[in-house]
């Protein structure tokens, strides 16, 4: 069963790069990359899309966030210096994770691999930039931004649990509903 990857990056050598190693790592995939949403073929139907945070000037980005959660089954945000706020808003506005751009592509592949087992992907960096709401309407309770701020310094869920003296699918809830309280 073969996979499309719709890569949305305006940096030459990044869109490159990130085409070559998602070619790489993921057999039977098809990656179509453009350098922004308005150069996306029309018929183009994509199961993931990443997209750059920053897609330079006059492109709105979390507009693109926004058609491409309703073209694409999921949607992964990337850049490499998100603001709080700016990735906080692409979550509220459906964006399934977010991953920093680093010239390891580790985290990049952890996502990947998760979304291909179809589960959630939590980054420690994700988690970081949740724990203080910075948009409107967004509220998280003492125990969940705890949760989001140990797990942003790269504890486990077990080593969450322990600390927090909660049973391990606590752990895993507080961080599952941290994200859903953005995009509520």
């Amino acid at each position: 069963m073969g996979r499309t990857i719709l890569i949305v990056e305006d940096h030459r050598a990044m869109r490159d790069a990130l085409t070559s190693h998602v070619s790489d790592t993921l057999s039977d995939t098809t990656v179509i990359a453009c350098a922004s949403p308005a150069e996306i073929p029309h018929h183009a139907q994509a199961d993931l899309a990443l997209v750059d945070l920053d897609l330079g000037e006059g492109v709105e980005s979390l507009d693109a966030v926004r058609q491409l959660v309703e073209r694409c089954g999921a949607v992964l945000v990337m850049s490499a210096a998100g603001s709080a706020s700016a990735v906080q808003m692409a979550i509220q506005a459906g964006a399934w994770t977010y991953v920093p751009k680093s010239p390891q592509l580790s985290e990049l592949d952890d996502a990947l691999n998760a979304w291909m087992r179809g589960v959630p992907f939590l980054s420690s960096e994700l988690a970081g930039k949740l724990v203080t709401p910075q948009i409107p309407g967004v509220e998280l309770d003492e125990r969940t931004r705890r949760a989001l701020a140990l797990h942003s310094t790269g504890m486990s869920l077990r080593a969450i649990s322990q600390t927090m003296g909660i049973t391990t699918a606590d752990a895993e809830g507080l961080l599952s509903g941290g994200i859903a309280a953005y995009s509520e």
